[in-house]
């Protein structure tokens, strides 16, 4: 046989490499993409049906004919909320891959003006995490505030280490040098140390923040799609998750209770509560009546607390009428939530003291603050910081008493910085 003239290999050879430039075409791109979203959309809502199966979830204080009513409402939330959370998901990855590249060439121009000691202070910044993480392995087997301690003290290092080291670099770049820190080092050595600390310092807050604007995006994307759908009501994601709950509670009934059992209805019925009380205050009415707010907010709370106390009654109760009775009051919720009927929800909720919780949390956590403030801005008081190795073990100090007063119980905390002050400045010194 004959090879094929010249010409028509060439052709040959150009067709797939043209097909493939028709394809990185915009237009065509745009298309692709949407075609693989839609496809990741029905793949969600095909999940959650499959999951749920409202058309068999145990809806109690209805009549039968207002059955199919019910179902048909809780099946459409179910879709709208399975789809915006498919193309949030969209959205994050979309988002993620971007930040990623510019993070990395973000590292890549900060070792190139620090060196590969920022390398270095990124690593002593993993390796401090390292002591909390084992520690939070452990969390259901810690006690109570042993636990929420370690969680206080990771969460505070993560932000407060970064935090300290570039305030202070920045405020007196001798501050993480030889003569305060790095003594046992050469003075060229150490310097350059703590500039990469401190740059690696900059770069760690700065994907904090990148974390902080992600959750913001992705919540602005989730009520963006919420309001582009005309279709969608105010509480689609609580009767999702509330449909959720019910199916965990029904298919738990049969072996209930077990460790699995009671630590996945646990679960959900708390991940329930916190998006009930988010949804049913609806933030996004209070430009419109800013004065309804307070109350919506107190309902939503209500609710929520009622949610809460039917898990503790799960907790406490074996298989039988009381756990029936706790599904029979879940479903009676999802019912109400269905038809959109706050009264019916507030029958059995409890009255529940406002702001209590918010206001014990900031108690609690006032006095640390206090701490990492004084530690920040009083070694900056000339008088402090002409005592040269003294104005160093105050800042360590109250940071390591911040961290503690955060992790223990409220103290006097103007008392303790008073004495701290006392015993650096003491009265009468010139």
């Amino acid at each position: 046989m004959s090879e094929a003239p010249w010409h028509v290999r060439t052709l040959a050879l150009w067709h797939p490499i043209r097909q493939r430039m028709e394809a990185a075409k915009p237009k065509q791109l745009r298309a692709a993409f949407r075609a693989r979203a839609e496809r990741k959309v029905s793949d969600a809502v095909r999940r959650e049906f499959a999951n749920v199966r409202p058309a068999t979830l145990p809806l109690h204080g209805i009549e039968n004919g207002a059955r199919i009513d019910i179902q048909k409402r809780i099946r459409w939330a179910l879709y709208r909320e399975a789809s915006i959370s498919a193309k949030r998901a969209i959205g994050e990855k979309i988002y993620a891959t971007i930040l990623k590249a510019v993070l990395a060439l973000t590292l890549g121009f900060i070792v190139f003006v620090n060196g590969w000691y920022v390398l270095l202070g990124i690593g002593l910044w993993y390796v401090g995490c390292i002591p909390f993480a084992l520690l939070l392995l452990a969390f259901d087997w810690l006690p109570k505030r042993v636990a929420i301690a370690a969680l206080l003290a990771l969460v505070l290092y993560i932000i407060g280490g970064p935090l300290v080291a570039a305030v202070a670099y920045f405020l007196s770049p001798s501050s993480l040098m030889p003569e305060t820190v790095f003594g046992f080092l050469e003075e060229s050595t150490a310097r350059n140390l703590g500039a990469g600390i401190a740059g690696a310092a900059y770069f760690i807050l700065g994907c904090l923040l990148v974390v902080v604007i992600g959750d913001i995006v992705n919540s602005l994307l989730g009520k963006y799609l919420s309001m582009q759908d005309p279709a969608s009501g105010p509480y689609d994601e609580s009767i999702s998750k509330w449909a959720q709950a019910l199916r965990c509670l029904v298919s738990a009934a049969p072996n209930w209770p077990t460790r699995r059992l009671v630590a996945s209805v646990n679960r959900e019925l708390s991940g329930l509560a916190f998006i009930v009380e988010s949804e049913l205050s609806m933030s996004w009415l209070r430009p419109f009546v800013p004065g309804l707010f307070p109350q919506l907010n107190s309902e939503a709370h209500r609710v929520s607390e009622c949610i809460r106390q039917n898990r503790n009654v799960l907790l406490r109760c074996g298989r039988g009428a009381e756990f029936e009775r706790v599904v029979e009051s879940i479903s009676h919720g999802l019912v109400s939530l269905a038809l959109g009927s706050r009264e019916r929800l507030l029958d059995n909720a409890p009255e529940v003291a406002k702001g209590t919780i918010v206001k014990d949390v900031i108690k609690r956590m006032y006095p640390g603050f206090v701490f990492l403030g004084a530690g920040i801005l009083l070694p900056l008081i000339p008088q402090i910081a002409e005592q040269g190795e003294v104005a160093t073990n105050v800042r360590i100090a109250f940071i390591v008493m911040g961290v503690l007063a955060i992790a223990s119980a409220p103290t006097e905390a103007a008392q303790k910085v008073n004495d701290v002050i006392a015993k650096i400045l003491p009265l009468g010194k010139p």
